[in-house]
């Protein structure tokens, strides 16, 4: 602090009297100088310095000599400086204290704890560099004394406070770890404190330190992990080298693809190009183009015009990234991967991404995209190499990963549930005992907190209830713009979860969307769009009456415009009509009547002059719309003339001359302009000159108008009078606030952004450049994964390595698994193995979801530090309690994690016709069909059962209201289910793509949402979905008891979890009795056991 920013110790004024060797006052001698007062006893001499040079001085007078005398002799601490310098007297500023303490050097400890703390001061204080800052300006003086502050006397615990220039800090001794004491900012408090507290002056090298375990752990976690990596054990060294060789297969993929050259391009209206083939493109090149973007999924294709140099040559991926673009070089146009080839005439053709407005070049080449590639791979390296570096906001976030000790920081307590909370997020449910504890591990976490969530037990409720909380505990002073970030492994999870969230009446905003989508490049507008018109609507419903203010500013505006643009009579007399609706009531009726009255006389004036003839009115539009000028005629002339001529004779109007001109103009046919022109020009002229008044100045050059001004003037005198009368405001605020809502878009958007306080995003997208750029450096208080099971290690860095307060990985690794590519996945095992077993450890790593690791490790760190981290959800509310036991039993009693189903079967009832329960079996036997051999396999007979029950349940009066799901384990079952679908009339198909047509596609809920009420897939579509039924289909009836895909217990998990009210099974019953069904898929034949059986061949 300045040492005239003081405010502690006993004010004085002193005046003295200077004298000085060379005569004059010292340069430094200026207003806010430090003074240091002494007293020479050998010379008996007061003496005083400025700077570095020295007064002598003496009182200026005898209260300031006795003053003085107390100063020097007295020794009291004192702490003086120059308020004014003047040629003959010095008037210092002299603060005293009773007490001084010169301290040895010391460091001031500041944990996570007094950070949060000075965040509830200042949001900006967050950091603890800039918290260090302030701190030092806030408590220290600093001069040519040395260091100094303000404190109370140490207790005999060895605690104190320092008295700051707006603030307090309560210091503490605390014990390290080492054994050895330090001291420790306790808590920092606003304000100087009552006034009575004895303060000592406190010199010597004292300073506050970073305390907190980030600010301790971040070189220990770099070199920690540093040596792990180097040592080849590392958790993050294993998924490193995944990436890298993701990176080399991203380049081999597109090397196997190839390239096709073309020759021509051509735009489709439907936003599809078609490219020509090139002579020395053959169609096996094109085949092979075709398989390799068929075969990966999620592959873009790019036109360029020339062949990259990365596909012609072996090129490692870092010499790819390393390879210059030109800064102003265009990005390529981009298209979907779904090649349409037509062999015919050597075509293909593309639709372009939606994201994507570039134009191919006319010449060039098709290659696969690596710029997808290179920006998700890009992502996955920097975040994986902030969090081993010890960059990330979470210094020993990579330890916690690696499952090595850390320390915990020390915060303040956070109380789960509100009053608020509990009514606005549970309703008439209160939480369970579990997610209240979710909700505690939540928000108390260290670090990280894991909330695992069977299927229907409320894990997004309990997201929601996090984040309304929080809401709760953040200080909103210095603004809450983007402090959480909701992500997820797919964009239905992330949707899905901010979909029941409305923020302080804000909504969450989702940033980016699916690559195909039209919701992509303008996700954000959309969501802001869609949210100021429920508000918009919402308003108009209760609008108060235009207050007078709004209507004085509508009222001056209409008046300039008319003042510098004045209309018609016709114009004049529409913007009247317009406004007046909205002055009654508040200006005199009569005043009201005058306006009416003035606009329709304009209007009838104009009528008038138009000689108010609706045939004469068409009549001249014809003669208008003659075309008489080359390019115009071409366009539409022999059309328009014979429309004249029609028109002239409906008329009766006889003029030859016209009629023959007009007939000629009719049917002309020739090439170049016509030779007569000139002729229909002076015809247009002739009969416009006819058909128009001869006056028609007062109605087609705008004037403005006395008596209008005049009228309006009254209007805004009445206006003023009411709004001096009137208390307006808040409907005033409601005007303005609909104003901006309907007229100023970039405004809202820009105010939206900066209050909402969540920031949604798929774990890509978390780090894509629109969030960079509104977050810049800053890490999120709060990171909140959502399906975190899912979402492979590397992708999973991204959104975490940007939390700096907490994180909190929702999921279920019982249901799917993430997904790696297998090929990848046994070159990275030999290329670390060192035998059997180390190759079985690097699968198991690799084969094991980040989720899953942390849930075995944080609980077993809970028991060394007994901070509790883990949580899993105990009460489902989704389904049939019998279908809930079901899924318990099979898929998480087994691993201690069973769960209830508090609510009654009665809330599940159905009454859809041929059932009579919650579960059934709908037995395809094999002898109607066996399953179909191929990379992904298909049961037709299967799927045509399927569909029909399918169309018979959702036409019933019974199943009108409910949805519906069909899952399968297979992709060619679910393309075969689709097309008995389109022949079933429930699907529509258009040349690329299918859609389900009403009533199939939508219902609307009781409370007014809107839901899907069918949706087919394959069981990774409906991880986080749910339906009032659903089918699934078994596929598999051969006679060897081959299962495949079906003895997945994570995809059983899901698959069998998603209805509401109706599990029905389609399958081959004979395979349940396969010698190692029990074993290989025990959940079917369980499931077999519970169902009512109803045969298909009935169906």
């Amino acid at each position: 602090m300045k040492i005239d920013q003081v405010p502690y110790g006993q004010l004085e004024s002193l005046r003295l009297r200077w004298t000085s060797a060379s005569g004059a006052l010292p340069n430094a001698a200026v207003p806010g100088a430090e003074a240091l007062l002494q007293f020479s006893e050998r010379e008996a001499q007061a003496t005083l310095r400025v700077g570095g040079e020295v007064l002598g001085v003496q009182g200026d007078g005898r209260k300031h000599e006795v003053l003085l005398d107390d100063l020097c002799t007295r020794h009291f601490p004192h702490i003086a400086w120059v308020v004014d310098a003047g040629a003959q007297v010095l008037t210092l500023q002299v603060r005293t204290f009773l007490h001084a303490l010169t301290l040895p050097p010391i460091e001031l400890g500041i944990d996570e704890k007094a950070l949060e703390a000075l965040e509830r001061i200042d949001r900006k204080l967050a950091s603890p560099e800039r918290a260090l800052d302030w701190l030092d300006e806030q408590f220290f003086l600093d001069g040519e004394a040395g260091r100094r502050g303000f404190a109370t006397a140490e207790s005999t615990t060895g605690a104190f406070a320092l008295f700051g220039r707006t603030a307090r800090a309560f210091i503490r001794r605390v014990k390290r770890p080492d054994s050895t004491e330090g001291l420790l900012v306790d808590r920092v408090a606003r304000g100087r404190g009552q006034g009575g507290e004895q303060l000592a002056l406190v010199s010597g090298d004292v300073r506050f330190v970073d305390a907190t375990v980030a600010g301790k752990l971040r070189a220990d976690a770099a070199a920690q992990l540093s040596s792990l990596i180097t040592a080849g054990s590392s958790f993050l060294d294993l998924w490193s080298r995944y990436g890298s060789m993701e990176n080399e297969a991203a380049l081999r993929r597109a090397r196997r693809a190839g390239w096709l050259k073309y020759d021509h391009v051509e735009s489709l209206p439907d936003g599809r190009y078609r490219f020509s083939l090139a002579n020395d493109c053959t169609l096996e090149d094109a085949d092979q183009f075709k398989r390799t973007l068929t075969e990966e999924q999620g592959l873009g294709v790019e036109a360029v015009s020339e062949v990259p140099e990365v596909l012609t040559r072996e090129m490692s991926w870092a010499e790819y990234e390393a390879q210059p673009r030109p800064k102003d070089a265009p990005s390529p146009a981009t298209f979907d991967g779904r090649v349409e080839l037509h062999r015919r005439d050597r075509t293909i053709t593309l639709l372009q991404r939606r994201s994507d407005d570039g134009t191919p070049p006319g010449t060039g080449a098709l290659v696969v995209s690596l710029h997808g590639d290179k920006t998700r791979l890009k992502r996955r390296a920097e975040a994986e190499g902030a969090i081993r570096e010890a960059r990330c906001p979470m210094p020993q976030l990579g330890l916690l990963l690696e499952g090595r000790p850390v320390a915990t920081p020390r915060r303040g307590a956070i109380a789960p549930v509100t009053p608020n909370v509990r009514r606005k997020v549970f309703g008439a449910r209160s939480p369970t005992p579990a997610q209240e504890k979710a909700l505690q591990v939540a928000l108390n976490t260290p670090d990280i907190a894991l909330i695992q969530g069977p299927p229907g037990t409320g894990k997004t409720t309990v997201i929601v209830a996090l984040v309304e909380r929080l809401q709760e505990v953040w200080d909103t002073q210095d603004g809450v713009q983007g402090r959480l970030l909701l992500s997820g492994f797919q964009h239905d999870a992330v949707e899905n979860a901010i979909q029941r969230m409305n923020i302080n009446g804000l909504p969450p905003i989702k940033f980016g969307g699916r690559s195909n989508s039209t919701e992509d490049a303008d996700r954000v507008d959309v969501t802001i769009d869609r949210w100021c018109n429920e508000r918009s609507a919402e308003i108009r419903k209760n609008l108060p009456s235009r207050p007078a203010s709004a209507l004085q500013k509508e009222l001056s505006e209409l008046v300039q415009g008319y003042l510098l643009a004045p209309g018609t009579r016709a114009h004049t007399a529409s913007l009247l009509r317009s406004f007046t609706p909205h002055l009654l009531g508040a200006v005199p009726a009569a005043l009201v009547d005058r306006l009416v009255t003035l606009a329709r006389d304009l209007s009838e004036h104009a009528r008038a002059a138009r000689r108010g003839d609706p045939d004469h009115e068409r009549l001249v539009r014809c003669v208008r719309a003659l075309r008489c000028d080359g390019r115009s005629f071409a366009d539409d002339g022999p059309r328009n003339a014979d429309r004249l001529a029609r028109a002239l004779a409906r008329a009766e109007r006889r003029d030859e001359q016209a009629k023959k001109l007009l007939e000629t103009a009719t049917l002309w046919t020739g090439a170049g302009d016509p030779p007569f022109l000139d002729d229909l020009r002076a015809l247009r002229r002739r009969l416009l000159l006819d058909m128009l008044p001869p006056d028609r100045t007062e109605d087609t050059i705008p004037r403005v108008r006395t008596d209008i001004l005049e009228l309006l003037g009254e209007v805004r005198d009445h206006l003023e009078q009411h709004q001096n009368t009137s208390r307006d405001g808040a409907d005033e605020a409601t005007w303005r606030f609909l104003a901006a809502l309907e007229g100023e878009p970039e405004a809202v958007k820009r105010a939206i952004l900066s209050y909402t306080s969540v920031f949604a995003a798929t774990c890509q997208q978390s780090a894509r450049q629109e969030l960079a750029a509104l977050k810049g450096s800053e890490g999120y208080d709060t990171v909140v994964v959502d399906e975190a099971a899912r979402a492979m290690p590397l992708d999973l860095f991204v959104p975490m390595a940007r939390a700096k307060r907490r994180i909190v990985l929702v999921g279920d690794h019982r249901q799917l698994p993430h997904i790696l590519d297998q090929e990848l996945e046994r070159e990275l095992e030999e290329a670390l193995s060192g035998g059997k077993s180390a190759g079985e450890r690097t699968s198991e790593m690799l084969k094991e979801s980040l989720f899953e690791r942390l849930f075995k490790d944080l609980g077993d760190r809970e028991k060394r530090d007994g901070i509790p981290r883990v949580v899993t959800l105990d009460e489902q509310y989704r389904m049939h309690p019998v279908l809930g036991q079901f899924v318990s039993d099979q898929f998480y009693k087994p691993h201690g994690e069973a769960f209830r189903s508090p609510r009654p079967a009665s809330e599940f009832v159905h009454s859809l016709p041929g059932y009579s329960g919650s579960a059934s079996w709908l037995s395809v036997p094999r002898k109607l069909g066996l399953e179909r051999d191929g990379q992904s396999k298909s049961r037709p007979v299967e799927a045509e059962a399927i569909v029909a029950e399918l169309k018979r349940l959702m036409d019933s009066k019974e199943g009108r209201e409910l949805t519906f799901g069909v899952i399968s384990f297979y992709k060619q079952q679910v393309k075969v289910i689709e097309d008995a679908l389109v022949d079933a009339g429930i699907v529509a198909r258009t040349d690329d793509a299918t859609e389900i047509v009403e009533p199939y596609r939508e219902l609307v809920l009781p409370n007014g949402r809107v839901a899907e009420r069918l949706r087919f897939g394959t069981v990774d579509a409906f991880q986080g979905m749910e339906f009032d039924v659903v089918f699934l289909s078994m596929v598999r009836s051969n006679p060897r008891g081959i299962f495949g895909h079906v003895t997945s217990p994570n995809r059983l998990c899901v698959a069998m979890s998603r209805q509401k009210r109706l599990l029905i099974v389609a399958g081959d019953d004979g395979m349940l009795h396969a010698a190692n069904a029990p074993k290989a898929i025990s959940p079917l034949v369980e499931f077999h056991k519970l169902s009512e059986v109803r045969d298909a061949a009935r169906v």
